[in-house]
């Protein structure tokens, strides 16, 4: 049985990402690579609020295209088309870039 605390602190935590995301963005704050780094962490912590409310297996990772495997896994409406194709080819091309600006960004270089 899930403990709903455990979903709600997935949840919570979530939104707050995205809130320091979404109001540092339309301020224009020049933080653009932390921004984009709180953008990809509530998007991984609602999925992971998503696999952990379902009993849903998966190990520690950043990886969102898995992650959102897993959550198609239980819910196929996690694979329905919601966009258009170029704008699928947008968001494609926008997820690579915070996929790079979290993997260079989160950590000090040598680390």
């Amino acid at each position: 049985m899930v403990d709903p605390q455990i979903v709600l602190e997935w949840l919570v935590r979530a939104r707050d990402d995205f809130e320091f995301a979404r109001i540092n963005f339309e301020e224009k704050r020049p933080y653009f690579a932390q921004i984009c780094f709180h953008f990809q962490q509530s998007a991984e912590k609602f999925l992971k609020a998503f696999i952990v409310a379902h009993e849903l297996d998966f190990k520690k990772t950043h990886d969102l295209p898995l992650l959102l495997t897993i959550c198609e896994s239980h819910d196929s409406s996690f694979s329905q088309p919601l966009l258009k194709m170029t704008e699928l080819h947008v968001l494609d091309v926008l997820w690579q870039a915070l996929q790079r600006f979290r993997a260079l960004e989160s950590y000090p270089k040598g680390v």
